[in-house]
């Protein structure tokens, strides 16, 4: 796991919804300690509290859409980090994997897909 306080690119952010699943409860539970986060339910549970929390608590979201990551916090706060699940993080993982990113400076998020804010 890296630096949230750092920038990440997109590929790294990938490859933290990938690595979720490879994670053995302990391992989850280990990732939630350290930021003191409660422990408890399924394994699918513990993958998507460690990555709502991560995406809410980046430093530098600029890998995300416009307006997706204070989205993302609103979603949070009211206590819907289990639905994003379903449908949010899976799409957000398909959409960085098949956009081209040439630069990070260069990405013009305002042409993003407004169905993420309308999940």
């Amino acid at each position: 796991m890296w630096n949230w306080d750092l920038p990440i690119s997109p590929d790294e952010l990938v490859e933290h919804i990938d690595m979720l699943p490879t994670l053995t409860p302990a391992e989850l539970k280990d990732e939630l300690k350290k930021r003191d986060l409660p422990v408890s339910g399924p394994k699918r549970d513990l993958q998507t509290r460690l990555l709502v929390y991560d995406i809410v608590n980046m430093t530098h979201p600029e890998i995300l859409p416009m307006g997706f990551h204070e989205w993302f916090i609103e979603q949070s706060l009211l206590g819907n980090e289990f639905h994003l699940a379903d449908f949010v993080i899976p799409q957000l993982r398909n959409t960085l994997v098949t956009l081209p990113f040439p630069s990070i400076t260069t990405l013009n998020w305002k042409s993003f897909p407004t169905v993420f804010l309308d999940a």
